[in-house]
This record gives structure tokens, sequence and C-alpha cells, in this order.
């Protein structure tokens, strides 16, 4: 994330502890950016560590549970459905749909790209979703949801970019509103 698109991106530092849910404050548990444009959205995470974290035999397409980061994308920003992109410390991934009511379906798999990198205190993962790997109807005010969640092993507490989680309602309506440069 050294490069001039990403510094001329605002850093969000504030996280909510969601699970258990506290819904207190955090300014240190991870931070994001995010950047979209007419192919797809960029999004920088960053989340601090405090301890090694560990490595685990794991998958692709199979739901973890070791630190990971977890991207929802409510695309047609109708507060009904999104698309997920979950990945890990070390590289592993899955995706899938949510919708309210339901659990998630890992049925859905897209195309997308990502990197992480694991330095002595933190661990970074650059996302790119392209805009063609989704379904979505072409709306006037070009806008989407967007959560990020956070994992973090070593408290066993999940954080994330609203004080809500899929469990509370008005689950969807908690999301941020971000322009779209998809049309």
């Amino acid at each position: 994330m050294d490069d001039d698109a990403w510094n001329a991106t605002p850093v969000f530092t504030t996280n909510y502890q969601v699970f258990p849910r506290t819904l207190s404050k955090h300014h240190n548990n991870f931070s994001y950016r995010v950047i979209t444009t007419e192919k797809g959205i960029f999004l920088g995470l960053k989340a601090t560590t405090e301890n090694i974290l560990r490595i685990r035999t794991q998958e692709n397409d199979k739901v973890f549970s070791n630190d990971h980061f977890q991207i929802m994308l409510d695309v047609n920003n109708d507060e009904q459905e999104s698309y997920i992109f979950v990945i890990n410390h070390q590289g592993n991934y899955f995706d899938g749909n949510y919708n309210i009511g339901r659990e998630i379906d890992l049925d859905w798999s897209a195309q997308w790209e990502y990197q992480v990198k694991i330095d002595n205190d933190n661990w970074i993962a650059e996302v790119f979703i392209p805009w063609d790997t989704m379904t979505f109807s072409v709306e006037a005010k070009n806008e989407l949801g967007v959560y990020i969640s956070r994992f973090d092993e070593s408290s066993n507490a999940t954080y994330a970019s609203a004080p809500v989680n899929k469990e509370m309602n008005g689950f969807f309506q908690k999301f941020s509103t971000i322009f779209n440069h998809r049309c």
C-alpha cells in the first residue's frame, strides 16, 4: 500500500467489537482503504497483531476460524443481500452470498485477486474484486454498501467497520455507503 493511489486514499481506523457484542469503539485493531474504479473495487486491509499468528492446514472455499478479514458488498444497495469475500493471513480464501435470514451460501464462486503480507506487528491484505464477478442492477445513484470485519484470533473477538453484526436487526442498514465508478 505504498503507491500514490493508496497514499491519496483516506484510511479508516475506527472499528467496533461486534462479537462478543460489546460494540465498544477501537482504533487499533484494523484499518482499511477503499478505491473504486470502472473495473472494480480495491481494498487495502491492515490488521494489528500482538501475538504470532498460527499457521493451520486449510483449504480454499472452506470456512476457517483463524485470523481473517471478511468483506461484504451490497452492490444493489437494497439492504437485502451481499457478496462476501474472506481472506486470512495465510492467503486462504472463500467467497459466497449472504441474504437476510439465511446462512452464508458458499456455492457462489468468483474470480478476484488478493495478496497477503505478514510483518512483525501486522498483516496486510490487498484485494481487487472486479464488478463483472457480481450481478447487480444499474442504479442512478451508483452507490453500494460496504461492511468489513476482522476476526482477531488472539482475542477471539470480531471487530467491524460498523457497530452491528449479522445477528442484529438493521444489519444491512449500517453498511457504509460508497460511490461506485462502475458506469
